[in-house]
């Protein structure tokens, strides 16, 4: 929802300063193309997002198992 709401108010914003002597025809084929080009701009910033974090908890994860292993191996090597 919050893509949309930013992506009607980009495209909007976009065409009331860009285009002042154009028809109402154009007017509308701009929003359009801006709507879309705004839209797909925050999929992929939010998708890249999504992608970096969940990279980040998968070491993370990887990161304590190994911890954990090499802690019950010491530990097993003592007795």
């Amino acid at each position: 929802v919050a893509i949309v709401l930013i992506a009607t108010l980009g495209g909007v914003v976009i065409v009331r300063r860009n285009s002042d002597q154009q028809p109402i025809q154009v007017k509308a084929v701009l929003f359009g193309l801006y709507f879309w080009g705004l839209a797909f701009l925050q999929l992929l910033i939010i998708s890249g997002g999504y992608y970096l974090v969940s990279r980040h908890e998968e070491r993370s994860e990887r990161a304590t198992s190994s911890i954990v292993r090499n802690n019950t191996a010491t530990e097993m090597l003592r007795t």
